[in-house]
């Protein structure tokens, strides 16, 4: 769910913050839209608004935290305005090997992400349907994977899942399918 950062155009990273009033509503949103779902397993980020978005939709299930399901770390960036330092942040996204000072490189963020989507959807194909609760570009870089996507620029709009989103990974007979099924609470 969004925060109040994320709502004022600033990179949160690894800060901290709550889920703001929407945020929380997206959460209940999120917990309608999934409540008939057989979600045997919830897996959330170690962030707090992460933790507050899996309890809220599942209260009855015990969370596996994996810290590695944390969003992209944005180091020096963390707590800027996105507008204001724009043109500094795209120096990393146009090499992406480069780590952000104090954080990680796209390549890095990629590289964690793809390991933990192939845990999770082993872990998945074991023990059932599993709720994973993470960060918006984090979702990004899953889609990637399914679709063996291997590139590092920005996401086109049908990328993307907005904080308070979800995204639906099928397996089909071992043939991995990705499709956005609700962003941002807009009925999308």
């Amino acid at each position: 769910g969004v925060t109040d950062p994320d709502e004022q155009g600033i990179r949160g990273g690894l800060i901290d913050d709550p889920l703001n009033d929407n945020g929380k509503q997206q959460a209940q949103d999120a917990k309608e839209y999934l409540k008939d779902k057989h979600i045997q397993f919830v897996i959330s980020s170690d962030m707090d608004r992460a933790q507050e978005t899996a309890e809220t939709i599942r209260p009855d299930k015990d969370r596996y935290v994996d810290k590695n399901l944390r969003p992209w770390d944005v180091g020096v960036f963390a707590g800027k305005p996105h507008a204001q330092y724009k043109e500094e942040f795209d120096h990393f996204i146009n090499h992406p090997s480069v780590p952000i000072p104090d954080g990680e490189s796209m390549e890095q963020f990629s590289d964690r992400m793809s390991n933990v989507f192939d845990k999770y959807i082993e872990f998945a194909r074991q023990h059932g349907p599993s709720l994973v609760v993470t960060h918006s570009k984090n979702f990004t870089q899953f889609k990637k994977r399914v679709e063996f996507k291997n590139e590092f620029k920005k996401p086109v709009d049908e990328d993307k899942v907005n904080e308070g989103g979800i995204m639906v990974i099928l397996d089909e007979d071992g043939v991995l399918k990705c499709e956005i099924v609700y962003n941002r609470g807009d009925g999308k």
